[in-house]
């Protein structure tokens, strides 16, 4: 089987493979239009107005061979959106602006212009996600118990700057090695300020649980202060085997044992850029009783659209764990063959999807902007946008609260 294009597919080392669900499938050593006999899914940016260029997804299980790539992604998200908008403006959903796109769409569609009936396909099924979420939180008159926060692995700046994100900001999310003591003052702000702290204790090497011994040592130097801990990271990197999920499942109990009263997390990172997914190592966890209370996901901006982001939310909250987001938010100015169109606005549409989530505690951005996402801060130490962004949703939400 070949994939076909009308034009929106000019890098092949873009495409991304995936099962029935989007799992992501081994990247081939040689990028090729031929689909591998064991997708049944496929992933590729290409730039739409509107838009920007990010990861889109459609099955490949169903249509000739012969439809292009942009038609089956418009199928997807256009049939997507209709569902949304049948079932959920029936229930009083203001469904206004997504079926705008839609009906767009579908003319585009008749005309047989794919990459724009895509684009108003993007857009209608954004913009359903979007009001699906403003309205369940206003149903329910607002959001108590979420976490706010940031993540950053430099402690001066953390100390430096967390007075100039209050509020919204009530959590703070440190990246450790062992007992790194540079943390205290930073530590000891955030208690005064009365925010929550998380800490993460990273591996000594990509692939490999976190020793047991790291992790006691971080466990004993911030004892009784530090409540969230992430037992380990990068699960996505660790391989699906009964070894691993005992030493996960040791780490766990050893955590407990260090701290009665920590709530222990498992880190993983969902990309289709790149290539990699937590979910089978945690559903692995799951079903093996591995002693752990949350995860803790990551997910950056360009691999998906705001639909593809609520879908993937679904999908981890079916393990039947509370999730604590890490969100990369877009960079103003787009990084590589990436971009988003209105990124402050992209910010406020996924802290709102996010929020609307019952089994989503928490959300995290960075501290600092880097070269691929927008941060907390801007590079001359000033709240940014993406902050900003949040910031609004938390005002609107208290809003809701006191109605």
């Amino acid at each position: 089987m070949q994939l076909h294009s009308t034009g929106g597919v000019d890098d092949g080392r873009l495409l991304r493979w995936t099962d029935e669900r989007g799992e992501p499938l081994p990247v081939s050593a040689e990028p090729s239009a031929s689909v591998p006999p064991a997708a049944a899914g496929v992933a590729y940016p290409i730039a739409l107005e509107g838009v920007g260029r990010v990861y889109l997804w459609a099955e490949l299980t169903t249509g000739r061979t012969s439809t292009p790539l942009e038609q089956r992604f418009a199928a997807h998200y256009l049939r997507a959106a209709n569902a949304l908008i049948k079932r959920y403006g029936a229930r009083g959903v203001a469904m206004e602006a997504a079926q705008a796109h839609w009906q767009v769409a579908q003319a585009h569609q008749s005309a047989q212009q794919w990459q724009a009936s895509l684009a108003a396909s993007v857009l209608a099924a954004e913009q359903s996600v979007i009001a699906l979420a403003r309205a369940r939180l206003q149903r329910l008159n607002g959001r108590l118990a979420f976490l706010w926060g940031v993540h950053t692995a430099d402690a001066s700046a953390a100390e430096i700057s967390l007075s100039r994100l209050t509020p919204p900001l009530n959590c703070l999310h440190s990246w450790l090695t062992g007992a790194d003591t540079s943390w205290e003052r930073a530590f000891g702000q955030a208690q005064s300020q009365r925010l929550a702290l998380s800490a993460a204790v990273c591996p000594s090497a990509k692939g490999r649980v976190a020793p047991c011994e790291a992790l006691g040592e971080a466990l004993n130097t911030y004892r009784g202060r530090v409540r969230y801990w992430t037992v380990t990271t990068d699960v996505q990197e660790l391989t699906v085997e009964p070894q691993v999920i005992d030493a996960l499942a040791e780490l766990s109990v050893a955590a407990r044992a260090a701290d009665g009263g920590i709530v222990r997390a498992l880190h993983g990172r969902f990309s289709w850029y790149a290539n990699c997914s937590p979910y089978p190592l945690l559903e692995r966890c799951v079903d093996a009783g591995v002693p752990f209370e949350t995860i803790q996901l990551e997910w950056h901006w360009y691999d998906g659209t705001l639909y593809d982001f609520d879908e993937l939310l679904e999908r981890f909250g079916e393990l039947g764990k509370p999730i604590y987001l890490l969100l990369a938010p877009p960079p103003t100015s787009g990084w590589n063959d990436f971009s988003r169109a209105t990124p402050e606005a992209w910010t406020e549409a996924a802290s709102v999807i996010a929020l609307s989530k019952p089994f989503v505690s928490a959300l995290y951005v960075p501290l600092t902007a880097g070269e691929s996402w927008a941060g907390a801060l801007d590079a001359d130490g000033s709240v940014g946008s993406a902050w900003r962004a949040i910031a609004r949703v938390v005002e609107w939400n208290r809003a809701l609260l006191r109605e």
